[in-house]
C-alpha cells in the first residue's frame, strides 16, 4: 500500500501527516509501521474530511488530541492553500469536540494554536504521594516535580497504562518538570497503540503545565518558555474570576516535502 506523507517537525516531535484516504480501523497498524519506518517519528495522524465546520481535520493514530499535531496540520493547510501571511485557521482534531483557531504564517514556519480548556485540574496519586493531574478531552497528563529517570521507562509506561484505563482516556502523558531550569520532558502512552515515548517536545503537556501553575498563582496572565528535548515551546494562560480562561501554545515548526512510502 502506498501512501503520501508529510513530515512536521514541531520542536523535535516529529509527527507523520497521512494524506491517503484510509480506513479508521487501520489507523493503529498503519501508524505502528510508520513509526518504524520514518526515522524519529513520535505519532501518527490522518487527514480525514472535517465535520464541524472547520478548514481541516485531522484524525491521531489512537484518537487521542494533541495540540503539536493540531498545529502541525493547521500549517500544512495553509502553505497547501497558497498562504503567504498570518492566516487563521478552524482545525479539527480527534480529542477535540469542537474546531479550534490556530494563528499561522507560512513564511515565519509558525502557528500558535488555543488549546481547549482542562475539564478539570486536581490530584492523583503518583509515586507513593500525589501530582497533580490536568484532564483535557482526549488525554490526562500528570505533572510531576520528581527528577526525570530516563532509565525506567517500564515503570512510566504500567503507570500511565493504569492512568488510561481508570479514567478511560485515549492517552495519558507524564510530564517531568524542573521549576527552577523551566526544562520539560514529555512522556506520552497512547493506549490503541500500546506505545509510550518520551517525546522531543509535547504541546498539550505543555499547556497542562501552564493551567496546573496558573492555577496555583493569584496572578492572571502568564507566559511560559518551557525547555524541552527537541526546542521551546511558549506556553501562555489567562485566567478569570480565579478559573483558567484561556490556553495558548506556540512554536516553529519544519515541514518536509510530500513524499510516497510502501507499506
Amino acid at each position: 500500500m502506498k501512501l503520501t506523507i508529510r513530515v512536521a517537525d514541531p520542536a523535535g516531535n516529529i509527527t507523520v501527516l497521512v494524506k491517503t484516504p484510509v480506513k479508521k480501523e487501520a489507523y493503529a497498524p498503519l501508524a505502528g509501521k510508520l513509526l518504524t519506518l520514518i526515522d524519529g517519528a513520535e505519532q501518527v495522524g490522518f487527514l480525514v474530511t472535517p465535520r464541524c465546520g472547520g478548514d481541516v481535520r485531522l484524525a491521531m493514530m489512537g484518537g487521542e488530541f494533541c495540540g503539536n499535531a493540531l498545529r502541525s496540520v493547521a500549517l500544512l493547510y495553509a502553505v497547501e492553500q497558497g498562504s503567504r501571511g498570518e492566516a487563521q485557521v478552524m482545525t479539527e482534531i480527534s480529542g477535540a469536540a469542537k474546531p479550534l483557531p490556530v494563528l499561522v504564517d507560512p513564511g515565519e514556519h509558525t502557528a500558535i494554536a488555543a488549546m481547549p480548556l482542562p475539564k478539570r485540574i486536581s490530584p492523583i496519586p503518583f509515586g507513593g504521594g500525589e501530582a497533580d493531574a490536568v484532564f483535557f478531552d482526549g488525554i490526562i497528563h500528570v505533572i510531576t516535580e520528581q527528577p526525570f529517570a530516563a532509565d525506567s521507562p517500564g515503570a512510566s509506561k504500567r503507570y500511565l497504562q493504569g492512568v488510561s484505563a481508570q479514567y478511560q482516556t485515549a492517552a495519558a502523558g507524564l510530564m517531568f518538570y524542573d521549576a527552577k531550569t523551566a526544562t520539560l520532558i514529555p512522556a506520552v502512552y497512547v493506549a490503541a497503540t500500546d506505545t509510550l515515548f518520551y517525546e522531543n517536545s509535547c504541546a498539550s503537556g505543555s499547556a497542562a503545565v501552564a493551567a496546573a501553575l496558573a492555577q496555583k498563582s493569584a496572578a492572571e496572565s502568564f507566559l511560559f518558555r518551557l525547555r524541552e528535548p527537541g526546542g521551546i515551546l511558549e506556553a501562555a494562560a489567562e485566567k478569570r474570576d480565579g478559573q483558567i480562561s484561556s490556553l495558548r501554545i506556540g512554536g516553529k515548526i519544519a515541514l518536509s516535502p510530500e513524499r510516497e512510502v510502501e507499506i
